[in-house]
């Protein structure tokens, strides 16, 4: 299984257990790890994890002395994903309930490619000034021309951005989806929807109700979602429209970037990417369910997932910063 996984998935083996192997590939802006179980029956479980998360995790970790056999360090990364130093320098990742200790000859690759962006991040801070109550970035503007800057109390935003700008220094044109990207979007003001896609939705929630009703958590989605129920037997196609309306300038601007990015086209994938963004959907459900009809190894299906692991990456970099 292990080769036919490298070839599909442009991946190489990591570290490997009895029952079970992971393995990663190098991205421009994540590394993408597949986590291959063999029971009780043979599967894959993905995870892309952004570079300066994964960057800062090791920092951190590199940086500190205070690992002991008994009480290794931890740095959650996610979730479903952290990673542990031992006494010994030895690293861990813990996917779930799977951990995975890091041979240094397997993982030779990826520990070099975490130095080398260690330097990178450090660079970026270089850039970074506080101002008037915000942190403002050197050097570089926005897609629309205007100053990277924004009001919050920690950097993390705002080097997030910075490391990914640095990172592309060799091509001519930032890259088309990233962090930079969504600070991009919130700085400008380029992230509203219009109201007509809005009522677009809210015909889609109603077209979709047969459907929609066979879902176990739509209850969960609707009542987190609408401050009273939408869906019944007599549809209002403007009391739904209003709940929609509603729910939408309800988000904060950063929450408003991340829909945006998640491109939602009906009614159900906008009240499914609400949910994905107020945490009522976790991210493996959201991925399954965008994905179920698509080749695992796709073009399609891999960039559906590095948008997700993006979107959640920058809500969880605002949360930092409350």
């Amino acid at each position: 299984m292990i080769p036919i996984l490298e070839f599909d998935f442009d991946v190489r083996l990591l570290t490997k257990k009895s029952k079970s192997c992971l393995l990663f590939g190098i991205r421009k802006n994540h590394v993408h790890f597949i986590k291959n179980l063999t029971e009780p029956y043979n599967r894959i479980v993905q995870f892309h994890v952004l570079k300066h998360k994964l960057v800062q995790c090791f920092e951190t970790l590199i940086a500190s002395d205070k690992a002991t056999s008994e009480r290794p360090l931890m740095f959650l990364i996610s979730p479903s994903f952290s990673v542990s130093k031992h006494f010994s320098e030895e690293y861990e990742l813990i996917f779930g309930k799977d951990h995975y200790l890091l041979d240094k000859t397997e993982s030779d690759s990826l520990i070099q490619l975490i130095m080398k962006d260690i330097r990178i991040i450090k660079r970026a801070r270089k850039l970074l000034f506080w101002q008037d109550n915000r942190w403002s970035l050197e050097k570089f503007l926005t897609l629309k021309g205007n100053t990277i800057e924004y009001e919050v109390q920690d950097s993390y935003v705002i080097e997030a951005a910075a490391f990914e700008l640095l990172k592309h220094r060799s091509i001519k044109k930032p890259p088309s989806l990233g962090i930079y990207t969504m600070v991009s979007h919130l700085i400008d003001g380029t992230y509203d929807i219009d109201e007509l896609l809005l009522k677009k939705f809210s015909k889609g929630l109603q077209n979709f109700y047969t459907v929609a009703s066979q879902m176990d958590y739509l209850d969960l989605l609707l009542k987190h979602s609408f401050s009273i129920p939408i869906l019944e037997e007599k549809h209002d196609e403007r009391k739904i429209f209003n709940q929609i309306k509603k729910s939408y300038y309800n988000l904060t601007p950063p929450q408003k970037v991340q829909l945006k990015i998640l491109n939602p086209n009906s009614g159900i994938s906008f009240l499914l990417s609400l949910g994905l963004i107020l945490e009522v959907i976790h991210l493996f459900e959201f991925n399954n369910l965008i994905n179920v009809h698509l080749q695992p190894d796709s073009k399609i299906e891999q960039n559906n997932r590095y948008e997700t692991c993006l979107v959640m990456a920058f809500g969880e970099l605002f949360k930092t910063t409350e």
